[in-house]
């Protein structure tokens, strides 16, 4: 069983979706780790390194498929893998306000079918 087993592909609309970062933000490396701080919600936001990437990428030139395909390449993973980490990743960016560009959450594309229901008599 795979990781992206039940998972299903994003529309073609919504892989060419660009997310741009909320101009109000601060961004900073701190000791090797990224680090958002949002001056309207008054939080900061230290991201692993997966989600640091996926940040860094979001230039608002880049579709959600360019930025899963550089995941895929940098850190050498399957492609089916990036996009995934990086739906998710940006479904929380999006919660969190500090992404914009994104139509729908991207949960909503990638819930997996209903499980069948046995029926005994």
């Amino acid at each position: 069983k795979t990781l992206t087993e039940g998972v299903q592909p994003l529309s073609v609309e919504v892989a060419l979706e660009v997310p741009r970062k909320r101009e109000s933000l601060h961004v900073r490396e701190i000791e090797g780790e990224l680090v958002v701080l949002d001056p309207d919600s008054e939080r900061m936001h230290t991201l692993n390194p997966t989600a640091a990437f996926i940040f860094e990428s979001v230039d608002g030139k880049s579709s959600l498929q360019q930025i899963w395909e550089k995941l895929a390449a940098h850190f050498d993973v399957p492609a089916e893998v990036a996009e995934r980490d990086t739906r998710a990743v940006m479904d929380q960016f999006s919660e969190l306000s500090l992404v914009t560009g994104l139509e729908r959450p991207l949960a909503e594309e990638t819930a997996p079918p209903a499980p069948a229901k046995d029926e005994q008599p």
